[in-house]
């Protein structure tokens, strides 16, 4: 009878090590929550991005500001943030935010911060212990009250803002643009640091809406079947004239042209504005 005697788990984890292969711990990675931009006054918003390698629970996290005191405002509806996965906290309602960077419901927000950043002041994260996870000060008179500051990737440890940090500029290497109300300049929930890029979480561009339908010319016959999403145009059937004969000439084309971005089918008489 050959008699098999079982490791103890130390002893596998050495093997799995030796032999290149993951060890259970390893395997599940572990997360790095850190501040990565922050803007105050105008549009204020804190981005928190998971810069390690695996996901983070924020139930019982909170934020506070200068005062330090955990547990101030509550942040554990951005749930579990994945690796590379950037997240928000805003002074605003999470659909106002939105709508004024123009996100994608899928970027997490939670909103309505009730310790809202000063004249100079500092950003303090805490785990569901109460534990210090990452704090952050800037000074008063800030830029930062216009345009946001990210952290540059190896100032990830720096507690003060005054180095290490960055102020956005449209199209700079953060891909930052101007939100559509507040007009400030920043790139919220898209980091460098981890892997969420402006592309993957928003919906428009520099706050500008996206068309409805993409423009499709009429045909040539004027009889071209009907653009998927027109709606029914709501006039009556006969063609009218709108504009002086050659009002919409141009100096690369044909005079004569139809109002831009319209689309007129005389069959079935819809009407796609572009």
């Amino acid at each position: 009878m050959r008699l098999h005697r079982r490791l103890p788990a130390v002893a596998l984890a050495a093997l799995a090590t030796g032999l290149g292969l993951p060890t259970v711990a390893s395997a599940a990675g572990t997360p790095n929550i850190q501040i990565t931009e922050f803007e105050y006054n105008t549009s204020e918003f804190i981005e928190l991005t998971n810069v390690g390698t695996g996901p983070q629970d924020f139930t019982g996290w909170s934020f506070d500001d200068s005062s330090a005191a955990p547990g101030s405002f509550d942040i554990s509806s951005l749930g579990t943030v994945a690796a590379g996965e950037s997240v928000i906290i805003s002074e605003v309602p999470a659909a106002e935010f939105r709508a004024d960077w123009g996100l994608k419901d899928s970027v997490k927000v939670v909103g309505s911060n009730d310790q809202n950043l000063g004249n100079g002041d500092a950003i303090n994260i805490y785990d569901a212990s109460k534990t210090l996870v990452d704090s952050l000060s800037y000074p008063g008179d800030s830029a930062t009250k216009t345009v946001s500051a990210h952290v540059n990737a190896d100032a990830l440890d720096v507690t003060d803002a005054s180095t290490g940090w960055t102020l956005s500029t449209v199209g700079d290497a953060e891909g930052s643009w101007t939100s559509t109300v507040s007009s400030a300049v920043g790139s919220p929930g898209a980091s460098t640091l981890g892997t969420s890029t402006p592309d993957a979480v928003r919906t428009t561009g520099g706050g500008t809406p996206s068309p409805t339908l993409d423009c499709q010319p009429e045909a040539a016959t004027g009889t071209g079947p009907t653009t998927p999403g027109a709606v029914t145009w709501p006039g009556g059937t006969s063609v009218q004239v709108v504009d002086k004969e050659c009002a919409w000439k141009t100096t690369t084309g044909p005079e004569g042209r139809d109002m831009s971005g319209l689309v007129f089918d005389r069959t079935v008489k819809s009407l796609i504005v572009v």
